[in-house]
């Protein structure tokens, strides 16, 4: 290096990186304000009535229902009503095989924390279908 030339400032680099970035947004952030010419969507609700005053009609979709069966144990029933108030019969049948106690905290965090409402008899009723369906 000779003594006449000056050092470049390694912060040039990022200072003029960030401008750049910054003229882009902003350059998109312009073209997005810019009104369309395409027709808006309305997301305005329906009419709630026609001219002759009746309601029109609503599409629907109906979803099929797809539980799926218990298998069979002791207490079955009792799990059944229990339970299937708040989740699908599907949800126990997915966890993996747990050992008594766990089950034993998986009910209680239901009624604990959830507010499953649950007598101790039904939590042990409960426990012991659990172990035999789907316990190690």
């Amino acid at each position: 290096m000779q003594a006449s030339e000056k050092p470049r400032p390694a912060h040039r680099v990022p200072v003029v990186l960030t401008v750049l970035v910054g003229v882009i947004a902003t350059a998109v952030a312009w073209l997005g304000t810019r009104e369309s010419t395409q027709t808006p969507i309305s997301l305005a609700a329906p009419p709630a009535a026609t001219a002759s005053g009746t309601i029109p009609p609503v599409d629907t979709i109906v979803l099929p229902q797809d539980d799926p069966e218990l298998p069979s144990g002791p207490h079955q029933a009792t799990f059944a009503t229990s339970c299937t108030i708040c989740h699908s019969t599907r949800l126990p049948l997915t966890q993996p095989p747990f050992p008594k106690k766990q089950w034993t905290e998986v009910v209680q965090k239901m009624v604990k924390n959830y507010g499953a409402p649950i007598t101790p008899e039904a939590q042990e009723q409960i426990v012991d279908y659990l172990t035999t369906v789907r316990g190690n």
